[in-house]
């Protein structure tokens, strides 16, 4: 955490306008999740009369990073010089300016809505990573197991462990992989064992390091 010497008047102002900040609107719709959210925008008009009102601002700046990530310092500052804030470190989905702009917008909402204690729906990570609906077609193109292993291996890779996005690449993994697996033939069962082919040797789906593949 960020802070100056003493916050004992920004304490007092942040009171204040927590008690005059409302819910955020929910403004917009996430195209995936098809839930709604409030977006930047919104949260900015929830605060802006409280902090007016309380004379405190927010400032929040990127800086630069060699680890390849978005590192998002949001300051809350009050007219008597007292401040606090910290950083927020995140994963960029992308690596080009189109990733950084989308994490930005992204992590300012989430700085803004921790600081002050917004209300908010659920996230729209949707907006701020590889496009998931791009993997899963991918996905959905495998023909064999070892194309779907393949695909999975590069397109898991996009997303943070743990979010909602790699969790829909998983379910349809899941599903293509039930769709590739032969249907039980008992008639095979059935064949006396002289009659039997010898088992083609196949490329073992596990040839690369997936967890739970």
């Amino acid at each position: 955490m960020i802070k100056s010497e003493s916050i004992g008047k920004l304490s007092v102002a942040l009171v204040k306008a927590q008690s005059l900040i409302g819910d955020a609107k929910k403004n917009a719709q996430n195209p995936h999740l098809k839930n709604k959210y409030a977006n930047l925008g919104s949260v900015w008009d929830a605060i802006s009369p409280a902090l007016e009102t309380t004379k405190l601002a927010v400032i929040q700046l990127p800086s630069e990073s060699d680890d390849g990530k978005l590192h998002l310092t949001t300051l809350l500052m009050h007219e008597s010089g007292e401040y606090i804030g910290d950083t927020l470190v995140m994963p960029l989905p992308k690596q080009d300016p189109q990733g950084y702009g989308s994490a930005l917008t992204y992590g300012r909402r989430y700085g803004l809505c921790s600081l002050l204690g917004v209300v908010q729906d659920d996230d729209d990570g949707q907006a701020a990573t590889a496009s998931v609906s791009h993997s899963v077609d991918m996905i959905n193109s495998s023909e064999t197991m070892e194309d779907l292993q393949r695909i999975f291996t590069d397109e898991h890779k996009k997303f943070a462990k743990g979010s909602p996005e790699l969790r829909v690449l998983i379910d349809a993994k899941d599903a293509k992989k039930v769709a590739l697996t032969p249907a039980f033939n008992p008639a095979k069962i059935a064949q006396p064992a002289q009659q039997q082919s010898a088992p083609q040797q196949s490329a073992p789906v596990d040839a690369l390091p997936i967890e739970q593949f």
